[in-house]
């Protein structure tokens, strides 16, 4: 689990490389605060400043809401063991409230 501090942080998630290792990649993020923190996703795919909720739309990366958890859970398809790669948000509920730069 990462923890996120009380500033404006921006949190990088090389999807490439994760899709590429056979090493399981699901991360779980604390603390994220929507107002001030990005997250910063680097893969082969679409470029640019979105929110999640417009990624998930026109992208290969979904987000789907666990309203039991209360976590935003977004998905960046398989690695190479056939494990998901995910990232969940703890704490986050609408993604259209979380900033996603795609590289």
């Amino acid at each position: 689990m990462v923890q996120a501090t009380a500033g404006n942080e921006i949190f990088t998630l090389d999807v490439t490389a994760a899709q590429r290792t056979e090493t399981d990649t699901q991360l779980v993020l604390n603390g994220f605060d929507t107002v001030n923190d990005v997250l910063q996703i680097d893969w082969d795919g679409e470029r640019g400043s979105y929110s999640l909720a417009e990624a998930a739309n026109m992208t290969s990366i979904s987000a789907e809401y666990d309203p039991f958890e209360h976590t935003q859970v977004i998905t960046f398809g398989m690695d190479a063991n056939a494990d998901p790669v995910s990232l969940t948000l703890q704490g986050v509920s609408d993604p259209s409230l979380v900033s996603v730069v795609l590289v």
